[in-house]
């Protein structure tokens, strides 16, 4: 087989009959996360502007590994909604590729280590549906605008072929159907509401051996069969389609349908799967990888609330967000509320925060005007917080120690030292050094202690250098009584380069609270797995359907929704058996590991028990990976 084209430069290509096209890359949006009747209008949009071009124009649109192409003679293509770029092509690497690593057998081709086929669109459904075939994997379809007068012509003896059938003796049900459906058709053209084209389709299913290019033949063939669509594969003229659906070359059309523009529309392929440029990886529901990056420019805040009923994963999302935050060099705080970040921290080298910490390791005002408030039972009027606040910024700190300072405090608030009598055994003069992951298990400390260390670790998580989190699990509502300056806290993070993640069992937890719903205001992304969720201003009816329908499979994947400013997209978390071990908090899970840890692990210190850990579990991922 020749080389079909003639030469390449840049996106522009000459075949060897002097056909000059071009090629693009296209970048559609996300029709996912639009409603049913914006993707009918997109579709509609689409229709439109192909029929605008001109009948001796041909394109090919090419949909490979999830990567959307276009070849045209049209040198100013565009679509609605679709950003079209050209894309470059080096004539001298793909001749090369094309002469050492193409073979051409019976009724497939190798390219490289690749087996690969081509099965022609044989037989279709007399109507599809938008985007049926998204999920069906790498195919090309090639199409170009018959002539408006040619195509009424052929609509008007179609019409009078089944006009005469009508008037047999016995009536012809299908012939009267088809004869309205070409009148109703014929009037649409004339009008310019319609147009028709040609249209040809090849699949191309591939394999890393022969066995597995026949296995995925065999499912191509079962999904077409599901679409009432029936394929052929190509044998004797192989050689022959794979030249002709090569980018620069003329379509042929042998394996031509006449189709109008509202059918051919639904063969695209249009859409892709996408959140953000980079970030962390998860999937999307068509098994297509989507990024998303906390900190990304275009986020008004980045905070984030992550919500959903026990054992749908909403652990495993907090962290798989610390683990890669840690593996980028970010500073994190955990507040763990039952040992779910446990290992995370451990593994990672965090310093765990166990016993005592020193309060005045910071001397701001505000801080330990809240400090003072979180610890008191009664309410403070604003007269008294004020107050507080003023004697606080009068006190000189220099060599004193939190029992001098509370001496001071009660000398102006009679009584005060009481609200502390209990908990200043966990108080501390030495200074807690900054780490770039610290670890709090707030169930290692009693109920009075809880709210006075968490207005601690905000003002320590504040001075942290650089771009750091802050992950409340299941713990933010202790702070109750210090609502304002948590609420000032979420919206002033940004400044800090920070981020705040509050994990709940569902977002009612926040709606139905005032200091929940500052929360809910003030992050920018949220985190829905499946739960319950009550009306309310928070959560619109397509969201409510949406989180209904998530679905998440125990030791397999956690299905969750994204939303933020214009993006609402269902995604998938996949743990490797690295992050499972890490994150999982299952009993058998955490038995087993803690089994072999107490026996065996703990002669190696705990990162390395672990990595030995899943070694023997899991084989075959080889030491290395660990």
């Amino acid at each position: 087989m020749n080389f079909p084209v003639f030469s390449l430069s840049g996106n522009r290509l000459v075949s060897q009959k002097g056909k000059v096209s071009y090629f693009y890359e296209l970048t559609p949006p996300d029709l996912d996360q639009k409603e049913e009747h914006d993707v009918n209008y997109f579709l509609s949009e689409i229709k439109r502007c192909l029929s605008r071009y001109d009948s001796f124009d041909f394109f090919k649109l090419y949909f490979l590994n999830g990567k959307i192409y276009l070849n045209s003679t049209n040198p100013e293509f565009e679509l609605p909604e679709t950003i079209v770029n050209e894309y470059l092509l080096s004539s001298t690497h793909i001749k090369r590729q094309f002469k050492s690593n193409l073979l051409i057998k019976d009724d497939y081709f190798n390219l490289g280590s690749k087996y690969y086929r081509l099965v022609s669109l044989k037989d279709a459904p007399e109507s599809l549906f938008g985007l049926d075939f998204l999920n069906i994997g790498n195919f090309v379809v090639s199409f170009q605008k018959i002539d408006k007068q040619v195509a009424i012509s052929n609509l008007k003896l179609k019409r009078r072929l089944h006009n005469s059938m009508t008037f047999q003796s016995i009536k012809n049900i299908d012939s009267v159907n088809a004869y309205e459906e070409s009148e109703g058709l014929l009037e649409d053209v004339i009008n310019g509401e319609e147009c028709f084209f040609k249209m040809e389709l090849f699949f191309i299913p591939d394999g890393d051996s022969l066995n597995d290019l026949n296995d995925s033949t065999f499912d191509l063939f079962a999904q077409l069969k599901d679409l009432d669509c029936v394929g052929n594969i190509e044998n004797g003229g192989l050689t022959y389609f794979l030249a002709n659906l090569f980018p620069g070359v003329e379509p042929s059309f042998k394996r031509c349908h006449q189709t109008q523009g509202s059918y051919l529309v639904n063969t695209f392929n249009l859409t892709r799967d996408f959140v953000m440029d980079d970030g962390i990886s998860f999937k999307s529901t068509n098994g297509n990888v989507c990024e998303f990056d906390l900190f990304s420019n275009t986020a008004h805040n980045f905070n984030a609330l992550i919500t959903g009923a026990s054992g749908q994963g909403k652990s495993m999302l907090g962290n798989k967000i610390v683990r890669e935050s840690i593996l980028e060099n970010k500073s994190v705080v955990i507040l763990d509320l039952g040992g779910s970040f446990v290992k995370t921290a451990k593994y990672h080298n965090g310093t765990e925060l166990k016993d005592s910490f020193n309060p005045l390791s910071f001397r701001d005002p505000y801080y330990l005007k809240e400090f003072v408030k979180s610890v008191i039972s009664e309410p403070m009027s604003a007269k008294e917080e004020g107050r507080l606040f003023e004697i606080i910024k009068e006190y000189n700190f220099e060599g004193k120690q939190f029992n001098n300072f509370l001496i001071y405090l009660e000398h102006h608030f009679q009584g005060i030292r009481y609200y502390f009598s209990e908990i200043l055994d966990y108080f501390t003069d030495d200074s807690f050094q900054e780490n770039e992951l610290t670890y709090v298990n707030l169930s290692n400390y009693p109920e009075k202690i809880k709210s006075p260390l968490i207005i601690y670790l905000i003002e320590y998580f504040k001075n942290l250098k650089g771009k750091k989190i802050f992950l409340f699990d299941e713990c933010w509502h202790l702070l109750e009584k210090n609502a304002n300056y948590l609420a000032e806290c979420f919206r002033t993070f940004r400044k800090y380069e920070a981020s705040a993640i509050a994990i709940s069992q569902n977002i009612d937890d926040f709606i139905l609270n005032p200091l929940g719903r500052v929360i809910v205001q003030n992050t920018f992304f949220k985190f829905y797995f499946r739960q319950q969720i009550k009306d309310s201003e928070f959560v619109n009816e397509l969201t409510k359907h949406k989180i209904s329908n998530l679905y998440s499979i125990k030791d397999q994947y956690s299905e969750f929704l994204i939303e933020y400013e214009g993006v609402s997209k269902i995604l998938k978390f996949f743990a490797d058996q690295i992050e499972f071990e890490m994150f999982t908090s299952s009993k058998e899970d955490l038995d087993q590991f803690e089994t072999y840890y107490r026996e065996q692990g703990h002669y190696v210190g705990f990162k390395r028990a672990l990595d030995n850990f899943i070694y023997l579990k899991y084989p075959q991922i080889g030491a290395e990976h660990v």
